[in-house]
């Protein structure tokens, strides 16, 4: 069924003038306005309704409308079984102390009335308006006036008029955001029990404001399965959802530490899923949306993204917009951000401002927008940067497209700009430096172009300060990078170096000097003739430099003869297991019988969810105690003794037999001294690690030889 199919649309009387309007090209003798009280006045004719609920249970009795977000909207057939399910919210087993986050939070002590502007056609809006006054008698629904768009401003008005009787909301985070953003609104959230949103992420500086006051819970669900069953959220984990261990949602990985959750038809939540009813031949259902760990905390989930979301750029960087866009999207002069640039060398934002704002004045609004987008900046690697050369400022005459629920439908509204998107990529093939334009050059001393490369790596780096001698592309440097920063320095240099000469910077020069300093020191080479030493002797000093400092004082000891493989179960250390080598070492160590432990050394304490999400065709709940099998330790490899305290260091000392070394950066543009802090020392300590163990020592750098690493992962090898 498609609403074309629809022969006769039903409408209000006070909106059929509108209704008209839209069907004049139609037969407008087709629209019907709905019939006033005065029609059902009297007495009405009996309809004898014999039915036990086991007889109609399976009987449809509503078609509700999908919103759009995950897809082309659709109809979806629900039964009185399905709507059953809300009542049964009261009877779902919660663990002692928590309060379930279903349509049991509204069943309010002594009564009290709830505001809701979800449209009433789809889950959140049937919930809000139908299921939930029907089930549960002590909450009453607020409707806002019809002609009235729903916002901030009018959520303020709601309360005001409802005074104490109102205790909850029930919006999207965009009417959230814009009522929370005034000093009245955030002092009416200390009379709520509770904010419900749902649709899309809240900004996570109003939500912690927000928390503070009261409990802000996100529904998760769809018209096709219904709410997932959760639990409210402790105030200081809001962002974050707890399923209700009743639940039993399967997290299945995605890749990059992301999780889809997965429902399996079973006979025990027939009484609690909706999807039991309205799809119960269905044995799966992906639910389409990623949520990332806790990173200590297991049993929460933040939301991601959807599956389709993630930008990718052509470096292979992969990034995750919904949380840029919802940081950035909480100014008060803006209604919506996208963030855009697939397959693009850099980001763009699109930004859709507040309305009655003036196009005209697009120049400062962006001005007093930019230090927001600065802020966001210094949280993200530098690859994801905004520059202020790639924002777009939304007509007014194309306004986002929006679901009914009030999230952007972003594949839709791109295509709307695709052509203006297109402008800002139009000479990609040159850098574009314009966000480069305030690092200038303004002498040929040392000094003044210290001052120069600092400007400029801090510019080209989202950074507010860099260390001279910190390298650069440890810092976020990338081969996109060194062409903006090229192009900035020579539009520079050009008026220091006479036309004969020319300047001859390329990308290598860079990579050979990659920090502040270097690059400084061999720039005021070029620009004062002055002749350096010739790279082949350079690199020949450093290499000896490096060679005596890592080897003048190894460890001694009795030659011993190599020792073999035990033949008894083993215990593994290893490194760079979220790699793509990596992973595939973690999954066949931890489905090897003769592998007892694992301990993966990272820098992140999500490891322990990341190496299992690797291993694509397991998930969480079929694993067969496999994750018991795997530690994670936090480690710093540039620090002495992997900076583990003593006990665990002498622990690890006592218990490993094999260590696997595979956190080695491939990149053949760096130069050595780049290797240096991350991986040349650690090669250091894994050599005194073993040496003072006595344990096998394997690097594995791009191509591992054939070695006793083939006898214990023959399947990977």
């Amino acid at each position: 069924m498609t609403l074309l199919e629809v022969n006769r649309p039903v409408y209000g009387q006070s909106l059929l003038p509108q209704v008209l309007d839209e069907h004049k090209d139609n037969d407008p003798t087709r629209v019907y306005a709905s019939c006033g009280t005065s029609t059902v006045d009297g007495d009405a004719a009996h309809f004898p309704y014999d039915k036990s609920f086991s007889e109609a249970e399976n009987d449809p009795i509503l078609h509700i409308h999908s919103s759009g977000s995950t897809g082309d909207p659709k109809i979806i057939t629900t039964t009185n079984g399905t709507v059953a399910v809300t009542d049964n919210d009261r009877n779902i087993p919660t663990p002692e102390g928590r309060k379930p986050q279903n349509g049991a939070q509204f069943q309010f002590n002594n009564g009290g009335r709830f505001y809701t502007c979800f449209p009433p056609y789809h889950l959140a809006g049937v919930q809000a308006y139908l299921i939930l006054p029907t089930f549960y008698s002590n909450a009453t629904v607020v409707i806002g006036p019809q002609d009235v768009p729903p916002t901030g401003q009018l959520m303020i008005n709601v309360i005001r008029y409802q005074e104490k009787s109102l205790k909850a909301f029930y919006v999207p985070p965009l009417i959230v955001e814009q009522w929370a953003n005034t000093d009245e609104g955030m002092k009416q959230s200390q009379q709520l029990d509770f904010i419900l949103y749902g649709g899309g992420p809240l900004s996570t500086k109003i939500g912690n404001r927000l928390s503070q006051n009261t409990d802000v819970c996100q529904m998760y669900g769809s018209a096709e399965v219904g709410q997932i069953q959760l639990l409210v959220p402790q105030r200081d984990e809001w962002a974050y959802m707890e399923w209700n261990p009743y639940e039993e949602g399967d997290m299945q990985p995605n890749g990059d530490n992301t999780f889809e959750m997965v429902l399996h038809q079973n006979d025990k939540f027939h009484r609690s899923r909706s999807l039991s009813h309205n799809f119960p031949h269905i044995k799966e259902w992906r639910m389409g949306d990623l949520f990332s760990p806790h990173p200590t905390k297991p049993h929460l989930w933040k939301f991601y993204s959807r599956v389709d979301d993630i930008i990718v750029l052509p470096n292979s960087h992969k990034v995750n917009p919904i949380p840029i866009e919802s940081q950035i999207r909480a100014h008060p002069l803006l209604s919506g951000a996208l963030v855009v640039g697939s397959g693009k060398p850099q980001l763009a934002l699109l930004l859709e401002l507040v309305e009655n704002s003036h196009l005209e004045n697009a120049r400062y609004l962006i001005n007093d927008i930019w230090p927001s987008i600065e802020l966001v900046n210094q949280t993200l690697p530098a690859y994801a940067c905004i520059s202020r050369s790639k924002l777009l400022i939304g007509n007014p005459a194309k306004p986002f497209l929006r679901t009914p629920k009030g999230s952007v439908v972003r594949n839709t509204t791109i295509e709307l700009y695709a052509r203006e998107i297109a402008s800002l990529y139009e000479n990609e093939e040159s850098p574009d430096v314009g966000h480069l334009q305030d690092s200038r050059l303004e002498g040929k001393q040392f000094e003044d172009i210290l001052a120069f490369v600092r400007s400029l790596m801090c510019s080209v780096l989202c950074k507010h300060l860099i260390n001279d001698n910190q390298n650069l592309f440890e810092a976020g440097m990338d081969s996109v990078k060194v062409f903006e920063v090229l192009d900035t320095i020579s539009n520079n240099v050009s008026k220091y170096i006479h036309p004969s000469k020319g300047f001859k910077f390329s990308p290598n020069t860079i990579y050979q000097n990659p920090t502040i300093s270097e690059l400084s020191r061999r720039l005021h080479s070029t620009i004062n003739d002055i002749i350096p030493q010739g790279p082949e002797a350079e690199i020949k000093n450093e290499m000896n430099r490096l060679i005596d400092k890592y080897t003048m004082d190894l460890p001694q000891r009795q030659f011993k003869p190599f020792p073999a493989l035990p033949t008894s179960r083993k215990t593994v250390l290893l490194t760079g297991a979220t790699g793509s080598l990596g992973s595939q070492v973690l999954r066949e160590l931890e489905q090897n019988p003769d592998i007892d432990k694992i301990f993966c050394f990272s820098r992140s304490k999500g490891l322990n969810s990341i190496s299992i999400q690797k291993s694509r065709n397991c998930s969480l709940t079929s694993h067969n105690g496999y994750e018991n099998k795997i530690e994670n330790i936090i480690v710093d490899l540039s620090k002495s003794r992997f900076n583990l305290s003593d006990y665990s260091y002498q622990y690890l000392l006592s218990t490993v037999n094999v260590i696997i070394h595979l956190a080695w950066k491939v990149d053949f543009n760096l130069n050595l001294q780049s290797f240096e802090s991350n991986f040349l020392y650690s090669i250091r300590s894994f050599v005194n690690f073993s040496l003072e163990a006595n344990s096998i020592l394997e690097l594995f750098l791009s191509l591992p030889r054939p070695t006793a690493l083939t006898r214990l992962l023959p399947k990977a090898m």
